[in-house]
């Protein structure tokens, strides 16, 4: 008895041993990838609904187990260049690209390159483009005055009988066009979708109808067979965004360009996120005039962070929209240009971008955003624009720091209503099932 013992105490041990050596050669692969199973993805999901308080919680993204993560290089070094310093150079200076009219701002000239123009910068390289793109928010209501408002379906071959009257990117990338053919992965819930069948070529997308959310995202791009590697993505869903990515980047797509929303109300270096609920329901009120939301999206610097995770660099601001090339593609992507941090691009893309503060305030204040235009969001950005004119690489010092975080928990959500500092309390739009929560944020 004693010897079968003993020959079973040695044999579990052994097993053991091996397991946690299969287990470190598991995690520690020849080409010193890592593998991510889908337990720890599961626990993130739940940790979501937990912090959702939702009961029962919901039901979480099924991922293939395990995930293979490739070992990623090492990310440029960034730069601190503020608005009072000049020689500020933007990727399009480097490349000899001309500016072109604003999309969402009429009669400005902006430097910033297109997404169609990074892709060009890419192909001149040497890099085979492979040919496929997703647009998530896909629909475009200026294809209805037959130009093009968004920069992922500038991709899409238009039809031989449409003639757009805005075509400067089209216009300087004919050999972009030329040389490779792309299809579209295009995620549009929205009837706006129907305009693209009279302006783009039949077969040269897929349109998915189904809204693309935390608890779908995976499933709907395999349902949509789109492959693991592609060119660009585009997300903007006015949302929980930044969660969305995320979890399709833990999922192992890799487009090499990223463009994407951020919220421009939560300057750096604050961490602002719209969580994701697993159910995909979006719960923030209406601001009049727009159904968009003061706390939707994350905040640059959060995006930033998560980019940074999956192997991508900062390397542009417009207004708005951020772009993200993969770490080793940055410099053929931007033809050498400076990387710079966070700040040094909302300062010089978002902030400088436009012919004057009173114009860009004008602007803040006809859209979702006019209760942050005149209130404690607006009083800090203008701390930190008179900071960094003053030489300054960090504006803010650390208790002011401290201040600003403080100050905009304002945001927070309280029984029913959004929370404004100083400005009337907005009633929240009723959106979801009677007794749903507000969404879920985290600021830091």
């Amino acid at each position: 008895m004693k010897s079968v013992v003993v020959a079973f105490l040695a044999g579990f041990f052994s097993a053991l041993c091996l397991a946690k050596i299969w287990g470190i050669l598991a995690k520690s692969a020849n080409d010193g990838s890592v593998t991510v199973n889908d337990d720890t993805l599961r626990k993130r999901c739940h940790n979501v609904t937990s912090l959702a308080k939702q009961t029962p919680p919901l039901p979480c993204p099924t991922l293939p187990s395990p995930i293979l993560i490739p070992t990623l290089p090492d990310p440029p070094k960034r730069i601190a260049h503020p608005l009072g310093k000049e020689g500020f150079v933007w990727p399009s200076q480097k490349l000899g690209v001309a500016p072109r009219e604003a999309t969402e701002r009429p009669s400005l000239q902006t430097p910033a390159l297109s997404l169609p123009d990074f892709l060009e910068s890419l192909r001149k390289s040497g890099l085979a483009l492979h040919g496929f793109i997703v647009n998530v928010g896909a629909a475009d209501s200026c294809l209805r005055q037959r130009f093009e408002c968004d920069e992922a379906n500038q991709l899409l071959p238009l039809r031989p009988d449409v003639a757009l009257a805005k075509d400067e990117v089209r216009g300087r990338n004919q050999q972009l066009y030329t040389n490779t053919t792309f299809h579209g992965f295009l995620f549009e819930p929205g009837p706006l979708i129907r305009e693209h069948r009279s302006v783009y070529v039949e077969g040269s997308y897929t349109v998915m109808s189904t809204p693309l959310s935390y608890s779908n995202a995976v499933a709907s791009l395999e349902e949509a067979k789109v492959p693991k590697e592609f060119d660009a993505i585009k997300y903007d869903t006015d949302s929980a965004d930044c969660d969305v990515l995320n979890i399709i980047l833990e999922a192992g797509y890799r487009p090499r360009v990223i463009l994407a929303e951020f919220n421009f109300v939560f300057p750096p270096p604050l961490l602002f996120n719209q969580m994701a609920t697993p159910d995909g329901l979006f719960r923030w009120g209406v601001m009049e005039p727009h159904y968009q939301q003061v706390g939707d999206q994350c905040s640059l610097s959060h995006l930033s962070s998560v980019m940074a995770r999956h192997g991508y660099t900062l390397v542009q601001v417009d207004w708005w929209d951020a772009f993200y090339v993969q770490n080793h593609l940055v410099s053929a992507a931007t033809g050498g240009a400076p990387i710079y941090d966070d700040l040094s691009w909302y300062l010089h893309g978002y902030v400088a971008n436009a012919p004057s503060n009173d114009d860009r305030l004008d602007f803040l204040k006809t859209t979702a955003y006019k209760a942050a235009a005149s209130g404690v969001a607006e009083a800090w950005l203008q701390t930190i624009m008179e900071g960094s004119k003053a030489g300054k690489a960090e504006p803010l010092d650390a208790g002011q720091q401290v201040s600003m975080r403080t100050d905009f928990w304002w945001l927070g959500a309280k029984e029913g209503y959004v929370q404004v500092k100083d400005v009337k309390l907005v009633k929240q739009r009723n959106v979801c099932h009677d007794g749903c929560i507000p969404q879920p944020f985290t600021l830091a």
